[in-house]
């Protein structure tokens, strides 16, 4: 049930809110006060005890096709209007960049109730489905779209997003300026190194039970979405089946998840074993299970997004292997830690390089899990949300203060 609006500080709106976002908003909650998080996640992903953040489940995301990615964006949206309608009471509104056109939820509230609202950017848009070849550059949908976002971010009080090179592409567009804090903030992802950590394998139920205890296991886990590179993940498992101590593990769903499993019964790929998405539960056991965790960005996705499967890789001691092209948030986090390697999108004689180089230097590969847990444990801990706290403080000092 969701509180009172007078009693609402700041309410979220994120259709998928995973343990990394509800983290964030429970941390803003603690910081400011009662806080409400609409998302159409199911009931999993719940609100740790003693935690002073509520939510309410609306319409759920569903990637399996363009259509039903747009069905269910368009039915989210108008729940959350409907929502934050019934809470203009609130003192911030904290709106997600997906679904795309969600930040109009803000720009209506501040136009008719006045309520300020901030804007976290993790995936550029039209520019994905540009670069995908779903929309040309020049289209009216693609001007109307871009002229949209200039709006929306520009009657933000803050612009958030998750690394340099997003910012870069995203200053292109509009004028940071023109928000109060006169800059895009950026800050890095997180992950509770805590809970995610690495655990050997003869004592990893999950290992044990797939019969992977004994083999090197290229693990990847996440969206099998638009901006993902499986092709060459497939590509390269079907160049390596010959080697029977390596084992591709593919964990997840979306619009790729069903082709790849096709694939991999159609050509009897032994080497690999394609399921679906593990419980939330199961998440800490699956994510430990991979020796090498590849993050992939296809072509095109350079700068538009940053996979958050990045940092739960880092923490559960995997060695990195990165497939993307270009100038990237992923390869520089690649390059900055030195924790593993990386292939360009769709070079699948690379992949099987990169895999064989794990395979017979287990020194280097030793070393790459290493520093990956150390950066975890460094760089990318839950502290990073008092980044989006310092910045609400200070743009609407008296519209929320923090709780004593």
């Amino acid at each position: 049930m969701s509180s009172p609006c007078s009693e609402v500080k700041i309410l979220f709106l994120n259709q998928v809110a995973g343990r990394l976002f509800q983290e964030l908003a429970e941390d803003l909650a603690n910081a400011f006060g009662p806080c409400l998080l609409i998302t159409g996640n199911s009931c999993e992903v719940g609100v740790s005890p003693g935690s002073r953040l509520s939510a309410i489940v609306g319409p759920s995301y569903r990637r399996e096709t363009a259509w039903m990615r747009l069905w269910t964006w368009s039915r989210y949206f108008m729940f959350a209007l409907r929502q934050a309608w019934r809470h203009s009471g609130v003192q911030l509104l904290f709106i997600v960049s997906n679904p795309p056109f969600l930040p109009l939820v803000g720009y209506l509230l501040r136009v008719f109730c006045g309520t300020p609202y901030v804007i976290l950017v993790y995936d550029i848009y039209p520019d994905i489905l540009i670069r995908s070849g779903r929309l040309t550059n020049g289209c009216l949908i693609a001007r109307i779209w871009r002229r949209f976002n200039k709006v929306m971010l520009e009657r933000a009080e803050a612009v958030f997003t998750i690394g340099d090179v997003i910012a870069k592409k995203l200053t292109a567009g509009f004028d940071p300026r023109h928000t109060p804090v006169g800059r895009i903030i950026v800050v890095s992802n997180w992950v509770d190194a805590t809970r995610i950590k690495p655990i050997p394998k003869e004592q990893n139920a999950f290992v044990e039970r797939l019969g992977l205890v004994g083999k090197l296991t290229i693990l990847y886990s996440g969206n099998f979405g638009m901006t993902h590179d499986v092709e060459t993940i497939i590509a390269g498992a079907r160049l390596l089946r010959s080697f029977s101590d390596v084992h591709f593990l593919l964990i997840g769903g979306g619009g790729k998840w069903s082709w790849a499993k096709t694939i991999v019964e159609t050509e009897a790929l032994e080497n690999v074993t394609v399921l679906p998405f593990v419980p939330e539960s199961q998440l800490p056991l699956s994510l430990a299970a991979g020796d090498v965790a590849v993050v992939t960005l296809g072509k095109g996705a350079d700068g538009l997004s940053f996979p958050s499967k990045t940092f739960y890789s880092l923490a559960a001691g995997s060695a990195l292997l990165a497939i993307a092209s270009g100038s990237n948030e992923l390869a520089r986090l690649v390059h900055q830690h030195e924790c593993g390697l990386i292939v360009d999108s769709g070079d699948a004689q690379g992949m099987v390089e990169a895999v064989l180089r794990f395979r017979e230097d287990p020194g280097f590969l030793e070393t790459c899990r290493r520093r990956a847990r150390w950066a975890a444990e460094t760089y990318y801990g839950r502290e990073n949300t008092a980044e989006y706290a310092k910045t609400i403080r200070s743009v609407i000092p008296t519209a929320v203060g923090e709780e004593q």
